[in-house]
């Protein structure tokens, strides 16, 4: 069921994202492996193999939290296949650390659990999606929205994507009253697309914002009730993301922006 907490793991080698590419480090970080998480390493897909073994850490390693300053390679994550349009979403708990993976659609009995590869994918209409999952990774995405062959509706799709990418990256450059008309459009898109998860929480956070800032109080409580679900959706109760959102549910002027 969305909601529904699938795995946490703990990865099995962590370090700097930069470390990951240095060859003499990763070898190092390879060797000092237990066997038998050695013996899985070594299995994992190598998608650049003239990279020896940074080429298995590019291949299957995860960005760890926001700022993806840090790197994991996982013993199930890293087997998770990509979709534009993902049933899953993977959270990194920085306090436990460990990454988290919640369902964010119903999954039905044998369907295969995916997650997004690059939040990038969100904005990004369909020829520049299948070049950024083929330089990154060296596959051809054939998720349900790259498979679409109607032009009308590719079209759509890309305007869609392109559309939430822009106002995404508008914000905070445009008057309240304008960029909230265009939060809301972007949110009527991304239902459109069937995207939910952390990509639409964001989104409602920034309109809750926007609506304090004009003083609309009872839009800014529409915004954070759906940041907070989307968060709890598809980081779980317990993440730093869903229990700021939950305060500020149940104290929506408690937000600096109510004061500006």
């Amino acid at each position: 069921m969305a909601g529904d907490k699938i795995l946490e793991e703990t990865p099995i080698i962590k370090g700097r994202t930069s470390e990951f590419k240095s060859l003499q480090w990763v070898k190092l970080a390879v060797a000092n492996l237990l066997p038998t998480n050695r013996e899985f390493f070594y299995q994992l897909q190598n998608s650049f193999p003239e990279k020896e073994e940074v080429g298995i850490m590019e291949t299957n390693c995860y960005g760890l939290g926001c700022d993806n300053a840090l790197s994991g390679v996982f013993e199930v994550f890293s087997r998770i296949n990509h979709s534009c349009i993902p049933n899953a979403e993977r959270w990194w708990d920085l306090e436990r650390e460990v990454e988290t993976l919640y369902a964010i659609h119903d999954i039905k009995e044998n369907e295969e659990i995916t997650v997004a590869y690059s939040g990038d994918v969100y904005y990004r209409p369909l020829s520049d999606r299948q070049d950024l999952i083929s330089r990154g990774w060296r596959f051809h995405c054939l998720c349900r929205c790259c498979q679409l062959t109607d032009p009308e509706s590719v079209a759509a799709s890309d305007r869609r994507r392109r559309f939430i990418g822009w106002v995404d990256k508008e914000v905070g450059f445009r008057a309240p009253h304008k960029m909230i008309q265009l939060v809301t459009r972007a949110l009527e898109f991304i239902e459109e697309e069937g995207i939910v998860g952390v990509i639409k929480a964001r989104l409602c956070y920034d309109g809750y914002q926007l609506a304090l800032e004009i003083k609309n109080l009872e839009q800014a409580k529409r915004f954070i009730k759906m940041a907070y679900e989307q968060y709890l959706l598809a980081t779980g109760p317990t993440s730093e993301q869903t229990t700021k959102m939950l305060r500020y549910v149940r104290n929506p002027k408690s937000h600096m922006a109510w004061g500006l």
